[in-house]
């Protein structure tokens, strides 16, 4: 496999050959097959291929919360499956795309020209909310620019970032849009329900947002909001993905590290509920993609 994507309950694999295979829930038409809504809507005894995404180049599924995917071709245009799709099944959402991310209901696209635009389940025409970017991360929460500072984009979606005094009003809408810088010499990104993770050049792990779960990875207990601050995790890593109460980094020794919940072990093998410290979940690992209470590792 080339490339592999962790939605809420189900994964999308991209093959070296641009061949695409699915499992998982199928009651959205989320793995771009027709939708389901039966009770065999679980496709978990095997790997399904996905015939209409054929020739694909890359696909996200959006991480935890997400009932859509996202599939880009070598041409720059993008079908989504799912919630996004609104049909049953996959749908052209966007052309000249080098990027895309998803949350499900909204999804952001990278241009080829850096410009970003978002779609949501609201406002299904793609609007420009940025230019100058490279990248975005999976979940539409952050962009990175071209000069390696990273933004959290809108209101309520980075409100872990936004001043004390400031609030959010009504329904989603172009105009709540508000991209906040947050660090400079970024990498690369990623951010989880209401947290963030940030790779820096020098390939240290910085860490924002919310911590009542331990997602932050700082130690002792839940602390809450952090507001505006920014923690320094761990050296010596080169990627890193957050699922909505989970992070995780891959270090450059190919070991991963987790710490957030961990009812149904997201990230070790005992009776502890939350870890507050990062723990050692693999090793020998080359890449990481984290859904719903559950991390895909690629060997």
């Amino acid at each position: 496999m080339q490339t592999m994507a962790a939605g809420s309950s189900h994964a999308m694999f991209l093959a070296r050959n641009g061949s695409v295979y699915a499992a998982g829930r199928n009651d959205y038409g989320q793995l771009g097959l027709p939708r389901d809504t039966t009770s065999g809507k679980v496709h978990l005894n095997a790997l399904i291929e996905v015939e209409v995404f054929k020739g694909a180049v890359d696909l996200i599924a959006g991480g935890s919360r997400s009932w859509s995917s996202l599939v880009r071709f070598d041409n720059g245009t993008v079908f989504a499956a799912g919630e996004l799709a609104k049909s049953g099944e996959p749908v052209e959402v966007c052309t000249g795309v080098q990027a895309m991310s998803t949350t499900g209901t909204r999804s952001l696209y990278l241009k080829n020209n850096g410009d970003v635009y978002e779609a949501t389940e609201n406002i299904v025409t793609p609007f420009l909310v940025m230019t100058g970017a490279k990248a975005v991360d999976a979940r539409g929460r952050l962009i990175l620019a071209k000069n390696n500072t990273v933004y959290a984009l809108g209101c309520p979606y980075s409100f872990e970032w936004r001043n004390s005094g400031e609030q959010c009003h009504g329904e989603y809408s172009p105009q709540s849009i508000r991209a906040k810088q947050i660090m400079t010499g970024i990498q690369a990104m990623s951010s989880g329900g209401m947290h963030a993770l940030l790779l820096a050049e020098n390939n240290t792990l910085y860490a924002s947002g919310v911590n009542d779960q331990g997602q932050l990875g700082i130690g002792g207990t839940p602390m809450g909001f952090h507001l505006g601050q920014i923690f320094e995790i761990a050296t010596g890593v080169q990627a890193v993905v957050a699922d909505k109460f989970n992070s995780y980094y891959l270090k450059t020794d190919g070991t991963v590290y987790g710490t957030g919940i961990n009812y149904r072990k997201e990230v070790a093998n005992t009776p502890q509920l939350v870890v507050f410290s990062p723990a050692k979940v693999a090793t020998g690992m080359k890449a990481m993609s984290a859904g719903n209470g559950f991390v895909l590792l690629m060997a």
